[in-house]
């Protein structure tokens, strides 16, 4: 997972951290977890949308002595709070439930936000909800175009996403030049692709990330409000997963559908509507 490795914090310039890591006596299979430690609280892991408990293999276990090694761990740090952004349940369902579970009986509150993905192996465009269908064919008929655009143009892509997030009254949670930074040291993992007029105006577009070879992340999709009637995000993304299926990638992670817990309604029926699955993305808290 991108977002657990070295060339990730320090790309985003995240510094003081440090990798729990813990071998199972039974299996030998390995949990990695890590934390940024600051001014005694831990947290896994800050710019990053998870980065929380992870393994390469399916891993069934008492996670009991998990957590007493966890937080032997985290004592001999000084660490006074710690907080765990874990990744969305979709990523080894069993692990996350178990997580839950001992984190919840040893005393870790516990902030649930709904998070939404699209299987490959499960997606048709000529399933989608008829509305989706009926912009779809829309955009295609009128001529708009899917293209994937160079990392050099991610300053303007910044801008464009700037724009539309200012339509709504929000912001972007990333400056721009952090963003071309980032991109420019993990340009394997990043990746941008848009939606233009055929004037070649920006209609749409949206920022990817591979956190693993299996999960693409969509990080700040945006669409300009004047072109509402075509939903250009409706090309985009369909057109997006048609060239990332021809990839290793077999989910596209659309990320959170809540704000601090309260379930954002408009952002849910849109990304249901494409196809997108339900699942839990938890981050846990606790004063040790």
């Amino acid at each position: 997972m991108i977002f657990s490795q070295e060339k990730y914090f320090e790309a985003n310039e995240i510094g003081r951290y440090s990798l729990f890591s813990w071998t199972c006596p039974n299996t030998q299979k390995l949990l990695k977890i890590p934390f940024h430690i600051h001014k005694g609280h831990a947290t896994s892991i800050p710019m990053a949308p998870y980065a929380g408990l992870n393994t390469v293999n399916d891993f069934s276990t008492d996670l009991q002595l998990w957590y007493n090694s966890l937080i032997n761990y985290l004592n001999s740090h000084q660490v006074r709070s710690v907080t765990i952004r874990q990744a969305p349940s979709f990523f080894h369902p069993t692990l996350n439930q178990q997580l839950q579970e001992t984190l919840i009986q040893n005393g870790f509150d516990q902030q649930i936000d709904i998070n939404h993905h699209i299987p490959f192996n499960s997606f048709d465009s000529n399933q989608m909800h008829s509305m989706q269908g009926r912009k779809l064919k829309k955009c295609i008929k009128d001529g708009l175009i899917f293209q994937q655009e160079t990392l050099s143009k991610i300053g303007e892509i910044y801008d464009f996403i700037h724009y539309c997030r200012a339509q709504q009254q929000l912001s972007v949670n990333i400056t721009k030049e952090k963003l071309i930074a980032i991109t420019r040291a993990l340009d394997e993992n990043y990746a941008c692709y848009s939606v233009r007029h055929p004037s070649g105006e920006l209609m749409a577009c949206t920022i990817t990330l591979i956190v693993t070879p299996e999960v693409t992340y969509n990080y700040l999709p945006a669409f300009d409000r004047k072109y509402a009637t075509h939903s250009p995000l409706v090309y985009l993304t369909t057109e997006l997963i048609a060239q990332l299926q021809k990839t290793e990638a077999q989910v596209l992670d659309l990320g959170i559908s809540s704000l601090g817990g309260i379930p954002q309604e408009s952002l849910i029926t849109f990304k249901e509507r494409m196809g997108g699955l339900r699942s839990d993305r938890y981050t846990f808290f606790r004063q040790l």
